[in-house]
């Protein structure tokens, strides 16, 4: 088991990286069903595994993957339990339309891949992004979402990825304790 953690490892070098995730990337879309909807399908798989690839080689892999849990329940809670309101339907017919859990994952992955991976490697770093949005247009061209639903999978999956790492949360923890030390005096 750890030589093929190892193998996996050597993968995501700093100096792989860019080639890795852009080869998964070129995979996701190259393999021979090329219809938008299935290309949105493997890319939202795609980019949060590499990315959670990623964080295992930078010590961060539970972390990653609890932050992408909560994405994941955040979204089939609101979709589980937002019913049959307008906002919760699909373009194409049925419910559990809010959010894009397509988006949400893959906006997670690219995310990461962007800010925790690949800041040596612009061109690979956008070059996820743009996955991750051609993931949310793929739901709209598949008439599984609208644009609302996956405009706020992608806040909810870039939220989760950026807002609830331990440094942001001791950040704005320091800084909920300071405030109150000045409104209190203390």
């Amino acid at each position: 088991m750890n030589c093929l953690v190892s193998r996996l490892l050597a993968l995501f070098t700093p100096a792989r990286r860019g080639a890795t995730v852009l080869l998964v990337l070129l995979l996701a879309a190259v393999i021979p069903d090329r219809e938008a909807e299935h290309v949105g399908d493997r890319l939202q798989v795609a980019l949060p595994l590499a990315g959670w690839a990623c964080a295992f080689a930078n010590g961060e892999g539970g972390a990653y993957a609890l932050r992408f849990a909560a994405s994941w329940l955040t979204v089939h809670g609101l979709k589980n339990g937002l019913g049959d309101i307008p906002l919760n339907r699909r373009p194409g017919g049925g419910l559990q339309g809010f959010p894009s859990g397509h988006t949400a994952a893959a906006s997670f992955g690219a995310s990461y891949l962007a800010q925790g991976c690949l800041q040596r490697n612009p061109w690979v770093a956008g070059a996820s992004v743009i996955a991750a949005g051609f993931t949310g247009a793929s739901r709209i061209e598949a008439r599984a979402h609208d644009i609302w639903q996956v405009f706020w999978g992608a806040m909810i999956g870039w939220v989760f990825e950026r807002a609830f790492r331990r440094r942001s949360l001791r950040t704005l923890w320091q800084r909920l304790k300071d405030r109150i030390a000045r409104l209190t005096g203390l």
